[in-house]
């Protein structure tokens, strides 16, 4: 993959570059930052322009392609498609064919957000729609704009989850990084004002210091150890050495001892707020279930206990995540008919997801995380710029 641009304008006053500790010196290595829609049920989204037309793409950290459907696929399923510009790149499009994927790959300038790098990417056709979803935003209403599926993926994992043309040339962060700019991303999922950020993060949306733990690039996915799971003041047992940070995917899926001491903890404030005292007997008939007060957000999180995740620490011993109840085991969803917030159960025994520990996008929403890849490290910043 070949740079066609590198320049970026920092967009807010207060940089953090995780790469080096340093707000950035020059428009190479400063701040990108790029607007997300989207929320824990459904994903977030990225705006992109591939040869000038645009697409609204999931930002996916369990997978490492750039791509989007050819206008000439007949089963992707999506509004928007990509029109293969003229020349040659044109005829490898329509000639190429990858691994499955229809079309082949080509080399064309994309630009993601509105101050994000332009570099050369691989663009692809997608032979079916498996990875093509609705995308909605959290009351279920199609994402602003009137585009009623996401069009594609921008793959932020690591190159070995490639499966588009060749691992060392497809990967968008390892490309950027290969040509200047801080080999650093990190996002703020929201339900209204998300960011992802290329080079570092924005301070002016912390509440607090950043703390690391150590990252591991694998087939699998960007990969952590998880060395303790608890309820409250209650430890549920070990969590999983190798745990995948994924964004593309809505829940966290746990060892089944977790799952089960989780589901099955007892809580006189969720007989109170659901009626029920367990989460496994709230949600017995329903992944979705809507308190008896309707109580706010803010209640139910004062209420029920949070959840704490305890991990090793890249400077040694080890730190303790405290993540609240609707930020971790509980995700707040709008009904499309309106009315009283629902809460939805945004756990999974890993029994049920071929024992992979996954942490998902519903989990990472009380912090900034941090992928600070250069220093193979995944920092976690607490946040109160989006409830």
């Amino acid at each position: 993959m070949a740079i066609v641009a590198c320049s970026s304008t920092p967009s807010a006053p207060t940089v953090h570059d995780a790469s080096d500790g340093a707000p950035p010196n020059n428009a190479r290595n400063g701040l990108v930052a790029v607007p997300l829609t989207g929320c824990p049920l459904n994903s977030y989204f990225a705006p992109v322009t591939i040869a000038g037309q645009s697409f609204t793409v999931i930002l996916d950290t369990g997978s490492s392609d750039v791509a989007v459907a050819l206008s000439t696929c007949s089963t992707c399923g999506v509004e928007s498609t990509l029109s293969p510009p003229a020349g040659t790149c044109a005829a490898e499009l329509d000639t190429q064919k990858l691994l499955g994927w229809v079309g082949g790959v080509c080399s064309e300038t994309m630009t993601v957000g509105d101050e994000a790098p332009s570099i050369s990417v691989d663009i692809v056709g997608i032979s079916d729609n498996v990875e093509f979803f609705t995308a909605v935003d959290c009351t279920q209403a199609p994402i602003p704009g009137g585009v009623p599926q996401y069009q594609g993926i921008l793959g932020m994992g690591p190159l070995p989850l490639s499966t588009i043309g060749s691992a060392t040339s497809d990967g968008y962060m390892s490309a950027l990084a290969a040509h200047g700019v801080a080999d650093t991303f990190a996002m703020l999922l929201c339900s209204v004002g998300g960011k992802l950020w290329f080079g570092g993060y924005d301070e002016q949306y912390a509440s607090g210091a950043a703390v690391y733990t150590p990252l591991r690039s694998t087939p699998l996915g960007w990969e952590i150890t998880v060395a303790s799971i608890g309820l409250g003041p209650s430890s549920l047992g070990a969590g999983a050495a190798s745990t995948i940070v994924d964004t593309g995917t809505q829940y966290y899926s746990v060892p089944s001892d977790v799952y089960s001491a989780l589901m099955g903890s007892e809580s006189q404030a969720l007989t109170t707020a659901f009626g029920a005292s367990t989460l496994a007997s709230v949600f017995a008939h329903a992944a979705c279930v809507t308190p008896k007060g309707a109580e706010s957000q803010a209640a139910i999180d004062q209420a029920l206990p949070a959840m704490t995740l305890t991990l090793p620490s890249t400077s040694g011993g080890s730190f303790t995540l405290r993540v609240p109840a609707t930020r971790s085991y509980l995700i707040p969803a709008t009904p499309a008919a309106g009315g009283a917030t629902e809460y939805c159960i945004a756990l999974k025994d890993s029994a049920t997801t071929d024992g992979y520990a996954l942490l998902g996008g519903p989990l990472l929403r009380a912090n900034i995380t941090v992928f600070d890849l250069g220093h193979a490290a995944l920092g976690f910043v607490p946040q109160t710029a989006c409830e």
